[in-house]
Protein backbone atom coordinates (compact mmCIF):
# COMPACT_ATOMS: atom_id res chain seq x y z
CA UNK A 1 0.00 0.00 0.00
CA UNK A 2 2.46 2.11 0.93
CA UNK A 3 4.43 2.13 -2.49
CA UNK A 4 1.23 2.26 -4.19
CA UNK A 5 0.79 5.54 -2.58
CA UNK A 6 4.41 7.09 -3.34
CA UNK A 7 3.47 6.11 -7.01
CA UNK A 8 0.19 7.75 -7.46
CA UNK A 9 1.38 10.86 -5.01
CA UNK A 10 4.27 10.76 -7.66
CA UNK A 11 1.94 10.89 -10.84
CA UNK A 12 -0.48 13.59 -9.41
CA UNK A 13 1.98 15.29 -8.55
CA UNK A 14 3.65 15.18 -12.31
CA UNK A 15 0.16 15.37 -13.96
CA UNK A 16 0.04 19.03 -12.09
CA UNK A 17 3.21 19.56 -13.63
CA UNK A 18 1.81 19.02 -16.75
CA UNK A 19 -1.75 21.39 -16.66
CA UNK A 20 0.49 24.23 -15.47
CA UNK A 21 2.64 24.30 -18.48
CA UNK A 22 0.35 27.23 -20.10
CA UNK A 23 0.47 29.55 -17.37
CA UNK A 24 1.62 32.67 -18.73
CA UNK A 25 4.44 34.14 -16.63
CA UNK A 26 7.83 34.73 -17.51
CA UNK A 27 11.52 35.99 -15.96
CA UNK A 28 12.97 38.95 -18.10
CA UNK A 29 16.40 38.58 -16.86
CA UNK A 30 18.78 41.33 -17.90
CA UNK A 31 22.72 40.52 -18.68
CA UNK A 32 25.84 42.17 -18.73
CA UNK A 33 26.05 41.37 -22.41
CA UNK A 34 23.46 44.38 -23.28
CA UNK A 35 20.37 41.94 -23.59
CA UNK A 36 17.10 40.44 -21.42
CA UNK A 37 16.24 36.60 -21.73
CA UNK A 38 12.94 36.31 -21.30
CA UNK A 39 12.11 32.97 -19.86
CA UNK A 40 8.74 30.82 -19.96
CA UNK A 41 7.96 29.95 -16.10
CA UNK A 42 6.24 27.16 -17.07
CA UNK A 43 8.82 25.20 -19.14
CA UNK A 44 11.79 26.94 -18.13
CA UNK A 45 13.13 27.47 -21.60
CA UNK A 46 14.51 30.89 -23.00
CA UNK A 47 11.24 32.17 -26.05
CA UNK A 48 13.11 35.21 -26.68
CA UNK A 49 16.06 37.88 -26.26
CA UNK A 50 15.50 41.23 -26.39
CA UNK A 51 18.98 44.06 -26.87
CA UNK A 52 18.55 46.55 -24.41
CA UNK A 53 21.97 47.92 -24.61
CA UNK A 54 24.99 47.13 -21.85
CA UNK A 55 24.70 47.81 -18.26
CA UNK A 56 21.30 46.80 -17.97
CA UNK A 57 20.43 45.52 -14.40
CA UNK A 58 16.83 46.85 -12.62
CA UNK A 59 13.84 45.32 -13.62
CA UNK A 60 9.86 45.88 -13.13
CA UNK A 61 6.76 44.82 -15.30
CA UNK A 62 3.60 46.89 -14.63
CA UNK A 63 0.70 45.40 -13.41
CA UNK A 64 -1.24 44.71 -16.41
CA UNK A 65 2.06 43.10 -17.86
CA UNK A 66 1.80 44.46 -21.23
CA UNK A 67 5.45 46.78 -20.48
CA UNK A 68 8.41 45.64 -18.85
CA UNK A 69 10.95 48.33 -17.97
CA UNK A 70 14.53 48.27 -17.42
CA UNK A 71 17.09 50.73 -17.14
CA UNK A 72 21.27 51.10 -18.06
CA UNK A 73 23.68 52.46 -16.11
CA UNK A 74 26.02 52.62 -19.06
CA UNK A 75 23.43 54.75 -21.07
CA UNK A 76 21.69 56.62 -18.35
CA UNK A 77 18.47 55.33 -20.00
CA UNK A 78 15.36 53.54 -19.25
CA UNK A 79 13.79 50.68 -21.76
CA UNK A 80 10.56 50.05 -22.11
CA UNK A 81 9.96 46.68 -23.87
CA UNK A 82 6.47 45.81 -25.07
CA UNK A 83 5.28 42.46 -24.07
CA UNK A 84 3.61 41.45 -26.74
CA UNK A 85 6.03 41.62 -29.40
CA UNK A 86 9.26 41.60 -27.13
CA UNK A 87 10.33 44.77 -28.38
CA UNK A 88 11.66 47.88 -27.16
CA UNK A 89 9.14 51.22 -28.03
CA UNK A 90 10.99 54.13 -25.77
CA UNK A 91 14.33 54.88 -24.23
CA UNK A 92 13.41 57.77 -22.42
CA UNK A 93 16.42 59.68 -20.21
CA UNK A 94 16.60 59.32 -16.38
CA UNK A 95 19.35 60.34 -13.87
CA UNK A 96 23.23 59.20 -14.19
CA UNK A 97 23.63 55.36 -13.91
CA UNK A 98 20.14 54.19 -13.32
CA UNK A 99 19.79 50.78 -10.79
CA UNK A 100 16.62 50.20 -9.68
CA UNK A 101 13.14 50.37 -10.88
CA UNK A 102 9.62 49.89 -9.77
CA UNK A 103 6.00 50.83 -11.34
CA UNK A 104 3.33 51.94 -9.30
CA UNK A 105 0.24 49.57 -8.75
CA UNK A 106 -2.04 51.38 -10.74
CA UNK A 107 0.49 51.20 -13.98
CA UNK A 108 0.89 55.04 -14.68
CA UNK A 109 3.97 56.09 -12.64
CA UNK A 110 7.75 54.48 -13.31
CA UNK A 111 10.41 55.04 -10.29
CA UNK A 112 14.09 54.77 -11.52
CA UNK A 113 16.82 55.16 -8.77
CA UNK A 114 19.96 56.84 -10.28
CA UNK A 115 23.27 56.00 -8.26
CA UNK A 116 25.27 58.52 -9.40
CA UNK A 117 23.22 61.19 -8.84
CA UNK A 118 21.78 60.08 -6.12
CA UNK A 119 18.10 60.76 -7.03
CA UNK A 120 15.21 59.00 -8.51
CA UNK A 121 13.52 59.97 -11.93
CA UNK A 122 9.56 59.95 -11.67
CA UNK A 123 8.58 58.71 -15.16
CA UNK A 124 5.02 59.12 -16.53
CA UNK A 125 4.59 55.87 -17.91
CA UNK A 126 1.85 57.24 -20.92
CA UNK A 127 4.48 59.98 -22.89
CA UNK A 128 7.71 58.00 -21.42
CA UNK A 129 9.07 61.11 -20.16
CA UNK A 130 10.25 61.73 -17.00
CA UNK A 131 8.36 64.29 -15.50
CA UNK A 132 10.13 64.87 -12.10
CA UNK A 133 13.32 64.29 -9.73
CA UNK A 134 13.21 63.13 -6.08
CA UNK A 135 16.57 63.69 -4.70
CA UNK A 136 18.49 63.06 -1.36
CA UNK A 137 19.39 59.83 -1.08
CA UNK A 138 22.91 57.81 -0.95
CA UNK A 139 23.91 55.61 -3.85
CA UNK A 140 20.28 54.27 -4.15
CA UNK A 141 19.92 50.81 -5.80
CA UNK A 142 16.88 48.82 -5.02
CA UNK A 143 13.19 50.26 -4.71
CA UNK A 144 9.88 48.97 -3.75
CA UNK A 145 6.38 50.24 -3.55
CA UNK A 146 3.60 49.37 -1.11
CA UNK A 147 0.34 47.73 -2.35
CA UNK A 148 -1.58 51.54 -2.30
CA UNK A 149 1.11 53.40 -4.38
CA UNK A 150 1.29 55.94 -1.74
CA UNK A 151 4.47 55.01 -0.23
CA UNK A 152 8.24 54.22 -2.06
CA UNK A 153 11.26 52.37 -0.05
CA UNK A 154 14.77 52.89 -1.15
CA UNK A 155 18.28 51.42 -0.68
CA UNK A 156 20.87 53.73 0.43
CA UNK A 157 23.70 51.35 -0.77
CA UNK A 158 26.14 54.19 0.05
CA UNK A 159 25.03 54.00 3.57
CA UNK A 160 23.07 52.41 6.01
CA UNK A 161 19.73 53.33 6.00
CA UNK A 162 16.39 53.40 3.37
CA UNK A 163 14.24 56.43 2.81
CA UNK A 164 10.61 56.10 2.70
CA UNK A 165 8.97 58.41 0.06
CA UNK A 166 5.51 59.81 0.09
CA UNK A 167 4.50 59.17 -3.78
CA UNK A 168 2.41 62.05 -3.45
CA UNK A 169 4.55 64.91 -2.71
CA UNK A 170 7.60 63.22 -4.56
CA UNK A 171 9.20 63.85 -0.99
CA UNK A 172 11.29 61.83 1.44
CA UNK A 173 9.42 61.61 4.93
CA UNK A 174 11.75 59.39 6.66
CA UNK A 175 15.09 57.22 6.75
CA UNK A 176 15.11 54.21 8.70
CA UNK A 177 18.37 53.11 9.46
CA UNK A 178 18.49 49.26 8.59
CA UNK A 179 22.58 47.46 8.82
CA UNK A 180 25.79 48.80 6.85
CA UNK A 181 24.65 49.21 2.57
CA UNK A 182 21.10 48.31 2.15
CA UNK A 183 21.09 46.70 -1.51
CA UNK A 184 17.68 44.82 -2.43
CA UNK A 185 14.28 45.94 -0.94
CA UNK A 186 10.27 44.33 -1.06
CA UNK A 187 7.39 45.04 0.42
CA UNK A 188 4.58 42.63 1.89
CA UNK A 189 1.31 41.94 0.46
CA UNK A 190 -0.81 43.29 2.95
CA UNK A 191 1.36 46.64 2.83
CA UNK A 192 2.58 46.69 6.67
CA UNK A 193 6.38 45.80 6.12
CA UNK A 194 9.04 46.78 3.95
CA UNK A 195 11.82 44.57 3.83
CA UNK A 196 15.48 46.05 3.23
CA UNK A 197 18.44 43.15 2.21
CA UNK A 198 21.64 44.51 4.12
CA UNK A 199 25.26 43.55 2.57
CA UNK A 200 26.74 44.17 6.14
CA UNK A 201 24.28 42.63 8.06
CA UNK A 202 21.00 40.70 6.95
CA UNK A 203 17.23 41.30 6.74
CA UNK A 204 15.43 44.33 8.51
CA UNK A 205 11.46 44.37 8.49
CA UNK A 206 10.37 48.06 8.44
CA UNK A 207 6.73 48.80 9.94
CA UNK A 208 5.15 51.18 7.49
CA UNK A 209 2.94 52.65 9.77
CA UNK A 210 5.89 54.05 12.33
CA UNK A 211 8.81 54.01 9.66
CA UNK A 212 11.12 52.23 12.14
CA UNK A 213 12.31 48.60 12.03
CA UNK A 214 9.97 45.71 14.03
CA UNK A 215 12.71 43.03 13.70
CA UNK A 216 15.78 42.07 12.01
CA UNK A 217 17.26 38.37 11.10
CA UNK A 218 20.76 37.43 9.89
CA UNK A 219 20.23 36.42 6.70
CA UNK A 220 23.69 34.39 6.85
CA UNK A 221 27.49 34.64 6.13
CA UNK A 222 28.27 38.37 4.39
CA UNK A 223 24.52 39.80 5.55
CA UNK A 224 21.83 39.92 2.38
CA UNK A 225 21.84 41.45 -1.41
CA UNK A 226 18.64 41.31 -2.45
CA UNK A 227 15.08 40.03 -1.18
CA UNK A 228 11.68 38.50 -2.39
CA UNK A 229 8.31 37.95 -0.63
CA UNK A 230 6.02 35.14 -1.17
CA UNK A 231 2.15 35.76 -2.38
CA UNK A 232 0.88 35.24 1.39
CA UNK A 233 3.55 36.98 3.13
CA UNK A 234 4.57 34.14 5.68
CA UNK A 235 8.06 33.62 3.50
CA UNK A 236 10.98 36.08 2.56
CA UNK A 237 13.69 34.55 0.23
CA UNK A 238 16.91 36.80 0.54
CA UNK A 239 20.13 36.32 -1.37
CA UNK A 240 23.55 36.21 0.98
CA UNK A 241 25.74 38.95 0.65
CA UNK A 242 28.60 36.80 0.20
CA UNK A 243 26.63 34.93 -3.25
CA UNK A 244 26.27 31.53 -1.66
CA UNK A 245 22.74 30.45 -1.67
CA UNK A 246 19.66 31.82 -0.49
CA UNK A 247 18.04 32.26 2.69
CA UNK A 248 14.48 31.37 3.84
CA UNK A 249 12.87 33.24 6.47
CA UNK A 250 10.04 32.82 8.46
CA UNK A 251 8.09 36.53 8.92
CA UNK A 252 6.34 35.51 11.72
CA UNK A 253 9.00 34.19 13.48
CA UNK A 254 11.74 36.06 12.44
CA UNK A 255 14.18 32.96 11.82
CA UNK A 256 15.65 31.37 9.08
CA UNK A 257 13.99 28.34 8.48
CA UNK A 258 15.87 26.88 5.49
CA UNK A 259 19.09 27.31 2.94
CA UNK A 260 20.11 26.59 -0.60
CA UNK A 261 23.78 26.38 -1.09
CA UNK A 262 24.02 27.90 -5.03
CA UNK A 263 27.48 28.60 -5.49
CA UNK A 264 29.56 32.06 -5.43
CA UNK A 265 27.38 34.41 -7.52
CA UNK A 266 23.84 34.54 -6.55
CA UNK A 267 21.95 38.04 -6.75
CA UNK A 268 19.11 38.55 -8.23
CA UNK A 269 15.37 36.87 -6.56
CA UNK A 270 12.10 36.79 -7.29
CA UNK A 271 9.27 34.74 -7.22
CA UNK A 272 6.33 33.50 -9.34
CA UNK A 273 2.96 35.76 -8.71
CA UNK A 274 1.23 31.75 -7.55
CA UNK A 275 4.26 31.47 -4.76
CA UNK A 276 5.66 27.98 -6.28
CA UNK A 277 8.97 29.27 -7.69
CA UNK A 278 11.93 31.34 -7.02
CA UNK A 279 14.20 32.37 -9.47
CA UNK A 280 17.61 33.69 -8.53
CA UNK A 281 20.31 34.89 -10.93
CA UNK A 282 23.95 33.36 -10.64
CA UNK A 283 26.38 35.96 -12.04
CA UNK A 284 29.48 33.07 -11.53
CA UNK A 285 28.76 30.50 -12.00
CA UNK A 286 30.94 27.47 -14.49
CA UNK A 287 30.46 27.18 -17.35
CA UNK A 288 29.15 30.93 -17.49
CA UNK A 289 28.71 33.21 -19.09
CA UNK A 290 26.11 33.03 -15.88
CA UNK A 291 23.02 30.91 -14.73
CA UNK A 292 19.28 31.69 -13.24
CA UNK A 293 18.62 28.81 -10.92
CA UNK A 294 15.00 27.88 -10.29
CA UNK A 295 14.08 26.82 -6.85
CA UNK A 296 10.55 24.71 -5.77
CA UNK A 297 9.24 26.73 -2.80
CA UNK A 298 7.16 23.94 -1.40
CA UNK A 299 9.94 20.91 -1.42
CA UNK A 300 12.77 23.12 -1.12
CA UNK A 301 14.46 21.76 -4.05
CA UNK A 302 16.24 23.10 -7.09
CA UNK A 303 13.96 22.26 -10.11
CA UNK A 304 16.73 23.13 -13.05
CA UNK A 305 19.43 25.99 -13.94
CA UNK A 306 19.43 27.58 -16.94
CA UNK A 307 22.06 28.71 -18.45
CA UNK A 308 21.18 32.07 -20.20
CA UNK A 309 22.22 35.30 -22.24
CA UNK A 310 25.57 36.53 -23.50
CA UNK A 311 27.18 38.09 -20.08
CA UNK A 312 26.46 37.40 -16.52
CA UNK A 313 23.15 37.55 -15.52
CA UNK A 314 22.26 40.21 -12.54
CA UNK A 315 18.42 41.29 -11.86
CA UNK A 316 17.82 43.96 -9.25
CA UNK A 317 13.86 44.03 -8.47
CA UNK A 318 10.46 41.69 -9.37
CA UNK A 319 11.80 40.65 -12.79
CA UNK A 320 8.39 37.88 -13.26
CA UNK A 321 5.58 38.83 -14.95
CA UNK A 322 3.17 37.87 -17.70
CA UNK A 323 1.36 39.55 -20.66
CA UNK A 324 -2.61 40.11 -19.79
CA UNK A 325 -5.05 37.61 -20.29
CA UNK A 326 -6.86 37.71 -23.40
CA UNK A 327 -10.31 39.23 -23.57
CA UNK A 328 -11.72 37.11 -26.66
CA UNK A 329 -12.34 33.28 -26.86
CA UNK A 330 -10.83 31.70 -30.20
CA UNK A 331 -9.57 28.03 -30.37
CA UNK A 332 -6.98 28.03 -33.09
CA UNK A 333 -6.97 25.75 -35.73
CA UNK A 334 -5.58 22.13 -35.58
CA UNK A 335 -5.58 23.57 -31.88
CA UNK A 336 -5.97 20.02 -30.53
CA UNK A 337 -3.28 17.92 -29.64
CA UNK A 338 -2.50 14.68 -27.46
CA UNK A 339 -1.20 16.08 -24.38
CA UNK A 340 1.88 13.68 -24.42
CA UNK A 341 2.90 13.84 -27.81
CA UNK A 342 1.77 17.43 -29.32
CA UNK A 343 2.07 15.70 -32.53
CA UNK A 344 0.03 18.16 -34.69
CA UNK A 345 -2.11 17.50 -37.19
CA UNK A 346 -2.66 14.35 -35.60
CA UNK A 347 -5.67 12.40 -34.14
CA UNK A 348 -6.69 11.93 -30.52
CA UNK A 349 -8.17 8.88 -28.82
CA UNK A 350 -11.68 8.67 -27.10
CA UNK A 351 -10.90 8.35 -23.36
CA UNK A 352 -7.65 9.97 -23.95
CA UNK A 353 -6.28 13.55 -22.26
CA UNK A 354 -5.69 16.46 -25.06
CA UNK A 355 -4.68 19.65 -24.89
CA UNK A 356 -6.79 22.44 -26.74
CA UNK A 357 -4.67 25.57 -27.59
CA UNK A 358 -6.22 29.03 -28.84
CA UNK A 359 -7.11 31.83 -26.47
CA UNK A 360 -9.42 31.89 -23.48
CA UNK A 361 -10.34 35.05 -21.35
CA UNK A 362 -9.54 32.83 -18.23
CA UNK A 363 -7.17 32.97 -15.49
CA UNK A 364 -5.24 29.52 -14.42
CA UNK A 365 -7.67 27.01 -12.73
CA UNK A 366 -7.76 23.90 -11.53
CA UNK A 367 -10.03 21.20 -10.31
CA UNK A 368 -10.10 20.61 -6.65
CA UNK A 369 -12.36 17.06 -7.51
CA UNK A 370 -12.77 13.80 -9.45
CA UNK A 371 -15.01 13.45 -11.44
CA UNK A 372 -13.34 16.10 -13.63
CA UNK A 373 -15.85 19.37 -13.56
CA UNK A 374 -16.81 20.17 -17.21
CA UNK A 375 -16.93 23.92 -16.61
CA UNK A 376 -14.11 25.83 -15.04
CA UNK A 377 -13.70 29.65 -14.70
CA UNK A 378 -16.71 30.26 -16.51
CA UNK A 379 -15.61 28.12 -19.61
CA UNK A 380 -17.20 24.88 -21.22
CA UNK A 381 -15.69 22.62 -23.94
CA UNK A 382 -18.33 19.80 -25.85
CA UNK A 383 -17.46 17.56 -28.27
CA UNK A 384 -20.61 17.55 -31.21
CA UNK A 385 -21.35 14.70 -33.27
CA UNK A 386 -22.77 16.77 -36.30
CA UNK A 387 -24.85 13.52 -38.05
CA UNK A 388 -27.93 11.74 -36.86
CA UNK A 389 -27.87 10.92 -34.78
CA UNK A 390 -27.15 13.95 -33.29
CA UNK A 391 -25.22 13.84 -30.22
CA UNK A 392 -23.01 16.77 -27.65
CA UNK A 393 -20.87 15.60 -24.72
CA UNK A 394 -19.18 18.21 -22.15
CA UNK A 395 -15.53 17.23 -21.87
CA UNK A 396 -13.97 17.09 -18.78
CA UNK A 397 -11.23 19.85 -17.84
CA UNK A 398 -7.88 19.00 -15.95
CA UNK A 399 -7.40 22.64 -16.16
CA UNK A 400 -7.58 25.87 -17.80
CA UNK A 401 -5.51 28.89 -18.87
CA UNK A 402 -5.57 32.09 -20.82
CA UNK A 403 -3.96 29.63 -23.92
CA UNK A 404 -4.18 25.98 -23.30
CA UNK A 405 -6.72 23.47 -21.68
CA UNK A 406 -6.53 20.01 -20.85
CA UNK A 407 -9.03 17.67 -21.44
CA UNK A 408 -10.62 14.52 -21.67
CA UNK A 409 -12.07 13.15 -24.46
CA UNK A 410 -15.21 11.41 -23.96
CA UNK A 411 -15.28 8.38 -24.13
CA UNK A 412 -18.42 8.42 -25.75
CA UNK A 413 -16.90 9.17 -29.01
CA UNK A 414 -16.37 5.72 -29.07
CA UNK A 415 -15.89 4.60 -32.97
CA UNK A 416 -16.52 8.15 -34.58
CA UNK A 417 -13.86 9.35 -36.89
CA UNK A 418 -14.80 13.21 -36.08
CA UNK A 419 -16.41 16.11 -33.79
CA UNK A 420 -16.76 19.68 -33.61
CA UNK A 421 -14.47 21.20 -30.86
CA UNK A 422 -16.28 23.87 -29.54
CA UNK A 423 -15.81 25.95 -26.64
CA UNK A 424 -18.42 28.44 -24.80
CA UNK A 425 -17.82 31.02 -21.81
CA UNK A 426 -20.17 33.49 -21.74
CA UNK A 427 -22.02 34.55 -24.98
CA UNK A 428 -18.50 34.10 -26.58
CA UNK A 429 -18.03 30.31 -28.53
CA UNK A 430 -15.52 29.00 -30.84
CA UNK A 431 -15.47 25.74 -32.27
CA UNK A 432 -12.90 23.72 -34.97
CA UNK A 433 -13.26 20.06 -35.76
CA UNK A 434 -11.55 17.74 -34.06
CA UNK A 435 -9.79 14.34 -35.85
CA UNK A 436 -10.73 11.02 -33.58
CA UNK A 437 -9.39 7.67 -33.68
CA UNK A 438 -9.67 4.56 -31.51
CA UNK A 439 -5.70 4.84 -31.22
CA UNK A 440 -3.72 7.97 -30.87
CA UNK A 441 -0.88 6.78 -27.96
CA UNK A 442 1.64 9.40 -26.67
CA UNK A 443 3.99 9.10 -23.74
CA UNK A 444 4.81 12.16 -21.48
CA UNK A 445 7.95 13.59 -21.32
CA UNK A 446 9.06 15.00 -18.04
CA UNK A 447 11.53 18.12 -19.23
CA UNK A 448 12.58 19.57 -22.95
CA UNK A 449 15.49 16.95 -23.02
CA UNK A 450 12.70 14.69 -24.01
CA UNK A 451 12.96 12.30 -20.85
CA UNK A 452 10.20 10.05 -20.32
CA UNK A 453 7.63 9.84 -17.44
CA UNK A 454 8.55 6.38 -16.89
CA UNK A 455 8.95 5.09 -13.11
CA UNK A 456 10.88 3.05 -11.32
CA UNK A 457 7.24 0.35 -10.87
CA UNK A 458 8.63 -0.93 -6.77
CA UNK A 459 9.77 2.12 -5.50
CA UNK A 460 7.57 4.82 -7.10
CA UNK A 461 11.15 7.08 -8.18
CA UNK A 462 11.51 8.82 -11.43
CA UNK A 463 13.57 6.80 -13.55
CA UNK A 464 16.49 9.44 -14.86
CA UNK A 465 20.13 9.87 -15.04
CA UNK A 466 20.32 10.19 -11.51
CA UNK A 467 17.91 6.93 -11.08
CA UNK A 468 18.75 4.72 -14.13
CA UNK A 469 17.20 1.57 -15.20
CA UNK A 470 18.96 -1.78 -15.34
CA UNK A 471 18.49 -4.14 -17.89
CA UNK A 472 17.35 -7.72 -16.67
CA UNK A 473 16.53 -6.44 -13.36
CA UNK A 474 14.16 -2.74 -13.03
CA UNK A 475 10.84 -3.08 -13.44
CA UNK A 476 9.22 0.33 -14.90
CA UNK A 477 5.55 1.90 -15.55
CA UNK A 478 5.55 3.93 -18.58
CA UNK A 479 2.46 6.73 -18.46
CA UNK A 480 0.90 7.73 -21.60
CA UNK A 481 -2.20 8.38 -23.11
CA UNK A 482 -4.55 7.53 -25.83
CA UNK A 483 -4.61 3.30 -25.89
CA UNK A 484 -7.97 3.02 -26.99
CA UNK A 485 -10.55 0.97 -25.12
CA UNK A 486 -10.25 -0.61 -21.99
CA UNK A 487 -11.90 -3.35 -19.85
CA UNK A 488 -14.13 -1.76 -17.16
CA UNK A 489 -14.36 1.23 -18.37
CA UNK A 490 -14.82 4.39 -16.15
CA UNK A 491 -17.47 7.22 -16.83
CA UNK A 492 -16.00 9.72 -18.58
CA UNK A 493 -14.71 12.18 -16.53
CA UNK A 494 -14.16 9.61 -13.54
CA UNK A 495 -10.71 7.96 -12.12
CA UNK A 496 -9.98 4.55 -12.85
CA UNK A 497 -10.35 1.88 -10.45
CA UNK A 498 -7.67 0.48 -7.98
CA UNK A 499 -9.43 -2.86 -7.01
CA UNK A 500 -11.05 -4.28 -10.50
CA UNK A 501 -7.84 -2.69 -13.42
CA UNK A 502 -9.13 -1.18 -16.32
CA UNK A 503 -6.76 -3.02 -18.89
CA UNK A 504 -6.59 -2.43 -22.56
CA UNK A 505 -8.15 -4.23 -24.95
CA UNK A 506 -5.40 -4.19 -27.90
CA UNK A 507 -2.00 -5.43 -26.27
CA UNK A 508 0.64 -2.97 -27.12
CA UNK A 509 4.14 -3.37 -28.15
CA UNK A 510 7.34 -1.77 -25.96
CA UNK A 511 10.56 -1.24 -27.28
CA UNK A 512 13.64 -0.55 -25.53
CA UNK A 513 16.67 0.35 -26.98
CA UNK A 514 15.77 -1.72 -30.19
CA UNK A 515 14.86 -4.53 -27.57
CA UNK A 516 11.21 -6.11 -26.80
CA UNK A 517 9.96 -5.88 -23.52
CA UNK A 518 7.73 -8.39 -22.21
CA UNK A 519 4.51 -6.50 -21.20
CA UNK A 520 3.31 -7.06 -17.56
CA UNK A 521 0.06 -4.67 -17.91
CA UNK A 522 -1.27 -2.43 -20.16
CA UNK A 523 -4.71 0.08 -19.36
CA UNK A 524 -5.64 2.64 -16.84
CA UNK A 525 -3.48 3.75 -13.82
CA UNK A 526 -5.69 3.40 -11.41
CA UNK A 527 -7.25 6.45 -8.94
CA UNK A 528 -6.53 9.05 -12.56
CA UNK A 529 -8.51 9.98 -15.28
CA UNK A 530 -7.40 9.51 -18.98
CA UNK A 531 -3.59 8.31 -17.62
CA UNK A 532 -2.23 4.87 -19.13
CA UNK A 533 0.02 3.08 -17.99
CA UNK A 534 2.26 -0.03 -19.33
CA UNK A 535 4.52 -2.03 -16.74
CA UNK A 536 7.74 -3.48 -18.53
CA UNK A 537 10.61 -5.33 -17.35
CA UNK A 538 13.60 -3.44 -18.98
CA UNK A 539 14.64 -6.31 -20.90
CA UNK A 540 18.38 -7.59 -20.64
CA UNK A 541 20.68 -6.90 -23.87
CA UNK A 542 19.58 -3.16 -23.56
CA UNK A 543 22.26 -0.80 -24.20
CA UNK A 544 23.39 1.96 -21.37
CA UNK A 545 23.21 6.09 -21.82
CA UNK A 546 21.07 8.30 -20.45
CA UNK A 547 18.61 8.51 -23.19
CA UNK A 548 18.26 4.74 -24.85
CA UNK A 549 14.89 5.27 -26.78
CA UNK A 550 11.55 4.22 -25.59
CA UNK A 551 9.13 3.00 -28.53
CA UNK A 552 5.47 2.40 -27.99
CA UNK A 553 2.62 0.88 -30.45
CA UNK A 554 -0.61 0.11 -30.49
CA UNK A 555 -3.60 -0.94 -32.62
CA UNK A 556 -1.08 0.15 -35.82
CA UNK A 557 0.28 3.22 -34.37
CA UNK A 558 3.03 4.58 -33.17
CA UNK A 559 3.46 6.99 -30.11
CA UNK A 560 6.30 9.50 -29.29
CA UNK A 561 9.91 8.58 -29.29
CA UNK A 562 11.18 9.18 -25.09
CA UNK A 563 14.22 8.62 -23.59
CA UNK A 564 15.12 6.40 -20.12
CA UNK A 565 18.01 6.15 -18.35
CA UNK A 566 19.88 3.20 -18.42
CA UNK A 567 22.50 1.69 -16.78
CA UNK A 568 24.87 -1.74 -17.31
CA UNK A 569 23.64 -4.91 -15.17
CA UNK A 570 26.37 -5.52 -12.49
Amino acid sequence: MKKWFILISAIVGWLMLVAGRASAQYAYIPDSGGSISIINTVTNTVTASVNVGSGAYGVAINPAGTRVYTVSCASNTLSVIDTAINAVVAHPAVGNCPQGVVVNPAGTVVYVTNSKDNSISVVDATTNSATATITGFADPRGVTINPTGTRLCVANFGGSTVSVVDTARNTIIAAVTVGQAPYGVAANPAGSQFYAASTGSGVAAIDTATNSVAWTVNAGSGGAREVAVDPAGTRGYATTGLGFGVSVIDTATHAVVGTFTLGSGATGIAITPDGSRLYVTDVLASPGPGNVVVIDTSSNAIVTTLSIGTGPPSALGQFIGGPPAPTALKINAGGIVNSASYAPNMPVAPGSIASVFGTFPVSTTLPTTIPLPTVLSGLSLELEVPFAPFRIFQAPLFFVSSTQVNIQIPWELSGQTSAYLAGTIGPQMSSIVANLATFAPGIFTMNSEGQGAIIDALSGQLIGPSNPAIPGVTYISIYCTGLGPVTNQPATGAAASSTVLSETTARPTVMIGGVPANILFSGLAPRLVGLYQINVQVPAGVPSGDSIPVILSIGGATANSVAIAIKPAS
